[in-house]
């Protein structure tokens, strides 16, 4: 089965967020459905903490950097400049990854500044680099 960041709409709050192949990584690792919550993460820490601690799970997601290869994930365009041919994405969790030209999917020669993208994440030397990097829109 392929894991892929998907964008859900939270049934309380009405809010859009990721629910990251990290968190679908975690319910498959413990032998769950892998299927997307009905909750954002702030509504779902909101409900958490109405629960006695008894009850209270507590699970950490993996490091980017423990993802197989070719996992796709979803970001934004922090910003990008096609002169420097470098910029930035912000992964689900909100963490800056650096992005090259070099890395952009065949035939895409820029990226917008607030613009939705699907990429995989190498670690390097230097920290996180995106790859593959597709725009998705707005």
């Amino acid at each position: 089965m392929t894991l892929r960041d998907t964008m859900q709409t939270c049934e309380e709050c009405g809010q859009d967020f990721v629910f990251t192949v990290e968190e679908q990584r975690q319910l498959q690792k413990r032998g769950q459905e892998i299927k997307a919550p009905a909750l954002c993460p702030n509504c779902r820490k909101a409900e958490k903490s109405d629960r006695p601690s008894e009850q209270r799970e507590s699970s950490k997601a993996p490091e980017s950097s423990d993802l197989p290869e070719g996992v796709k994930l979803i970001g934004h365009v922090k910003w990008y400049s096609p002169q420097k041919g470098y910029g930035f994405i912000t992964n689900a969790k909100g963490d800056e990854i650096f992005v090259h030209r070099s890395s952009l999917s065949a035939g895409v020669y820029r990226l917008d500044e607030g613009e939705r993208v699907e990429f995989e994440e190498q670690q390097t030397e230097k920290g996180p680099e995106a790859i593959n990097v597709a725009p998705l829109g707005k």
